[in-house]
């Protein structure tokens, strides 16, 4: 994987941890401490998952989240082939997702779990391609104290080819959207809230044959999880920006029918079918 040097960081006025908005950080040592003394609106930290390779990307979201003064940490993405050994015996061997799609599976993986290496009780996570709303950041300093007791996951997108709409009504937020429980979560990964609690559950080693965004529509498989949805969306898919984490020999995998509640799905529960055209 090619690590830009540290005059290409500077030339492209980003840097490859951090991503601060100038002007909003007061001198603090700690991350959690510049995001409270430095903008004091935002209080849930904020995760970009990105390729090393996307900088043009990483450019944009940066100017996106800039825009709306809010700060955000980079997670360099993981490639299918090079992915920590923490996670290989849990995609194993012949997986019939591509390389891709196990890069990216895995590089969401090791945000989530590293929140159990934090203090944080909750992180909002981003991938690279996504485009958020104007009102973005006041959304994420409202919605801490909109949540249920009981969530363990808000989804931020919809699916970009079928906006699906959530059932029953939870909370009512800012600018017309409203919390909501789904009947069929949205099979997308773009943006979404997580706490402690789902990380612990969802990161347990388990076979994982499937995509992220299946594994995202049956949180059951990980334990008694509760996903709630925002709607309409604060965060969706820019449709003109391919996603790229999971383009590298991608495959399509899909459900064939819905796994029994509480039960690891193997090969025989799921259709591999070439996601070429």
């Amino acid at each position: 994987m090619r690590r830009y040097s540290d005059e290409e960081v500077v030339a492209s006025n980003f840097s490859l941890i951090q991503c601060r908005p100038e002007g909003l950080y007061r001198g603090a040592q700690h991350r959690n401490d510049s995001i409270q003394d430095g903008y004091g609106l935002v209080s849930l930290p904020v995760y970009v998952i990105n390729l090393d390779r996307d900088v043009e990307r990483l450019i944009n979201i940066r100017a996106s989240l800039q825009q709306l003064g809010i700060p955000f940490t980079r997670f360099p993405a993981f490639l299918g082939t090079d992915i920590p050994d923490r996670w290989t015996s849990d995609f194993g061997r012949d997986n019939p997702m591509g390389a891709g799609q196990i890069g990216c599976y895995a590089s969401h993986l090791q945000v989530i779990a590293n929140i159990l290496e934090t203090d944080e009780t909750a992180r909002v996570i981003l991938e690279d391609d996504c485009e958020l709303s104007a009102d973005f950041a006041e959304f994420l300093a409202d919605i801490p104290e909109q949540l249920p007791e009981d969530w363990d996951i808000v989804r931020l997108s919809p699916s970009l080819k079928n906006l699906k709409r959530p059932v029953r009504r939870i909370a009512t937020l800012r600018e017309g959207r409203g919390l909501y429980i789904y009947s069929r979560p949205p099979s997308n990964a773009v943006g979404y809230i997580i706490n402690r609690r789902f990380a612990e559950h969802f990161t347990k080693p388990v076979e994982r044959r499937v995509s992220l965004d299946a594994h995202f529509r049956y949180l059951t498989l990980f334990g008694d999880l509760t996903c709630y949805g925002v709607y309409p969306p604060p965060v969706r898919q820019r449709a003109s920006i391919p996603s790229s984490i999971d383009r590298v020999g991608r495959k399509t995998v899909s459900i064939r029918h819905r796994p029994p509640v509480g039960s690891v799905p193997d090969r025989r529960g799921f259709a591999l079918r070439d996601g070429r055209a």
